[in-house]
């Protein structure tokens, strides 16, 4: 029996959760109509003074065609004065990225002498410790040799 009403219980609680998100669900889409109503409004009045600002174009370029001549040189102009600080830019920008990679360059080529003044004195530590060694083998070998002969002259002598 107890059982049945904590059922009972967590199905109303879940369906009072699907209300009450259905009805947040609701409300956004309440709202996201208002504003697309809103919306819609703004857009028809900027249509609206698009129009007046037409005419009002078309009234001012009737006015005068050395006006329109004027604005055109103008435009042409800055247009002219654009192109050049575009060039300038990229012109700027290939010399930042030439000075980049030389820099870059300089770097790696600065680490390869390191590299390399490292590996030759790794060679020459080498080179110095097998000459330090096979003199070491020589002087083992001459002992080795040189007690070899003594005990040869004991035995020798020990036979007399």
């Amino acid at each position: 029996m107890l059982g049945s009403l904590v059922i009972v219980d967590q199905i109303k609680e879940r369906e009072q959760q699907r209300v009450r998100h259905q009805e947040l669900k609701d409300k956004e889409q309440r709202q996201m109509l208002k504003q697309i109503k809103e919306l819609q409004e703004e857009e028809i009045k900027a249509q609206k003074m698009k129009v007046i600002r037409a005419k009002e174009l078309m009234e001012a370029v009737e006015q005068s065609n050395r006006d329109a001549i004027a604005i055109k040189e103008k435009k042409a102009l800055e247009e002219k004065e654009f192109d050049k600080k575009i060039v300038e830019y990229n012109q700027k920008k290939a010399q930042r990225e030439e000075e980049y990679q030389a820099e870059l360059k300089r770097i790696h080529d600065e680490k390869e002498r390191e590299i390399q003044k490292l590996r030759e004195k790794q060679q020459r530590a080498i080179d110095k410790q097998s000459q330090i060694d096979e003199l070491n083998a020589k002087r083992a070998f001459e002992i080795n040799e040189k007690r070899i002969k003594m005990q040869e002259r004991r035995e020798e002598e020990e036979k007399v």
